[in-house]
């Protein structure tokens, strides 16, 4: 869990770094999972930051461990504007029941008079059956754990597409990889060039049918 944790507050780092806006309208995110010092659970505790990043263990300990520090972290959380699960696809059984239990106490604790936002996340969570049965199976899990209605039109799903061009296949250049691989390339290739070049399209395809 603190490895997920630590990989996602490098990622959002670097996104806001990246965001080109002034310092004051930079989001502020800071990790709270019991890797920190005492001074640093202080500091997030005295400067609520925008972001709070931790994990259902964590999150149990803030909902009812009586140190003065944690119950000022949570008050701070008063008037929560939205709950994200990463990897919801891990949140099953015994393990999913408690996750669902503590969203619906931190809701009660933190926004008793609204419905946060709540969003789940999951590469592997429906990977079978039609946009429509996957559409509605993430929909009924993520329901389920958040306790607030979430219907299939709200679930996002990416796919990928060909930069190459889709016409060509496997046995389109498979004659042509090898004198590919033996000639010099030229100092410029072009996108039309590209698309259809026969080390281009078979690398697109591969990596298609890999993610698949």
């Amino acid at each position: 869990m603190n490895a997920l944790t630590n990989s996602q507050i490098n990622e959002i780092e670097k996104f806001i770094t990246q965001s080109g806006l002034p310092t004051e309208l930079k989001l502020v995110v800071r990790r709270y999972t019991g890797q920190e010092s005492q001074e640093d659970r202080q500091r997030i505790a005295d400067a609520p930051p925008d972001i709070l990043l931790t994990n259902f263990m964590m999150a149990e300990l803030l909902l009812t461990r009586q140190d003065q520090l944690d119950t000022k972290v949570i008050e701070n959380a008063n008037g929560l504007n939205f709950i994200v699960l990463d990897e919801l696809h891990t949140y099953r059984g015994r393990q999913g029941g408690g996750v669902a239990i503590l969203v619906r106490r931190l809701r009660n604790r933190c926004t008793p008079d609204k419905a946060p936002i709540c969003i789940g996340t999951s590469a592997t969570m429906a990977n079978e059956g039609s946009d429509i049965n996957r559409a509605e199976a993430g929909a009924n899990v993520a329901s389920r754990l958040f306790g607030t209605p979430i219907g299939p039109e709200s679930v996002i799903y990416e796919s990928l597409r060909r930069a190459t061009d889709d016409r060509l296949e496997l046995d389109d250049v498979r004659r042509k990889l090898a004198p590919a691989l033996t000639s010099v390339l030229p100092a410029e290739l072009t996108d039309e060039v590209l698309k259809e070049h026969p080390l281009a399209v078979w690398t697109a395809i591969k990596r298609v049918f890999d993610a698949r």
